[in-house]
């Protein structure tokens, strides 16, 4: 049986910028969800303002269709000419979902014609140990390596493709419905399910996905999205995402932050990983 392309792709997420030592996990995968690494880690989910100090405009009454169309738009629009700085923090669990490995890196993400590419991480540390000059030249060859095989997948067709439901190309594999117009922090939003068109997957290089997107009701920014793979591709045993985006001075969409909890592999290999991916210093 191979080896699916979309957990390829999501242990090479995980494991990006290089681990000084990768140990096989034989645990099983977590039952539950993993309690959050973050120090101050995203909400469950946006919380309705009580209090706001602005009474907002009320969302204009467009049809879901609409209201789909004019923030997959805003998706497609990409950055022309953008730098952040990205942190990640990537914690290997145990069988209780606890961290039992946590690296982190840091790296720059630069846009230029709306083509995303990431720099080398110039930081890195082992659960809060700095990496030595020799381990990071390592982890650059290491990093380098793996980057040189996404390229390969990705000429194949093998990259696995995680985009948003919201992106052109994955617009026909979703259905979207309005479960309630809402204010969250004194601005109006639609609150929309979504979920696959179909339980099989078209693909096993595609994931669809099933949960709940927030969209700004003035802007369509699609500010908060969480869902989980469905179906689960083969050889995953959980995909779940939390992600935040924003909207930069030129009117372009730009990530903020990322959560994802992913568990699988096939046979004995069993791994389970809690990634944290932040955005800041855009310019």
């Amino acid at each position: 049986m191979a080896r699916s392309s979309i957990l390829m792709t999501i242990l090479s997420l995980a494991l990006a910028g290089g681990a000084r030592a990768e140990k096989p996990v034989t645990a099983k995968s977590p039952a539950a969800a993993p309690a959050p690494i973050a120090a101050n880690p995203l909400p469950a989910q946006p919380a309705a303002s009580t209090t706001p100090t602005t009474t907002p405009a009320p969302a204009p009454q467009l049809s879901v269709e609409e209201v789909v169309q004019k923030a997959s738009a805003l998706v497609e629009h990409k950055p022309k000419k953008l730098s952040c700085t990205v942190s990640v923090k990537a914690a290997q669990l145990d069988s209780d979902g606890k961290p039992k490995e946590t690296q982190e890196t840091e790296l720059t993400e630069t846009w230029a014609d709306g083509v995303a590419s990431q720099g080398l991480p110039y930081k890195r540390s082992l659960d809060g140990t700095p990496f030595t000059a020799e381990e990071m030249r390592k982890a650059d060859e290491d990093e380098k390596k793996k980057r040189e095989e996404m390229k390969e997948h990705e000429k194949n067709g093998e990259g696995g493709n995680m985009e948003s439901p919201l992106t052109a190309k994955q617009l026909a594999r979703h259905k979207f419905e309005l479960l309630r117009r809402d204010t969250v922090d004194g601005r109006a939003v639609y609150v929309l399910g979504v979920r696959p068109l179909s339980s099989t997957p078209p693909d096993d290089r595609i994931v669809t996905r099933e949960g709940t997107i927030w969209i700004d009701a003035q802007t369509f920014v699609p500010f908060h999205a969480q869902t989980h793979a469905s179906p689960l591709p083969n050889h995953v045993d959980k995909m779940e995402l939390d992600e935040e985006f924003v909207l930069t001075p030129q009117g372009e969409l730009a990530p903020k932050n990322m959560l994802l909890d992913v568990s699988g592999g096939f046979l004995f290999l069993r791994r389970a990983f809690h990634l944290e991916t932040r955005w800041r210093d855009c310019k």
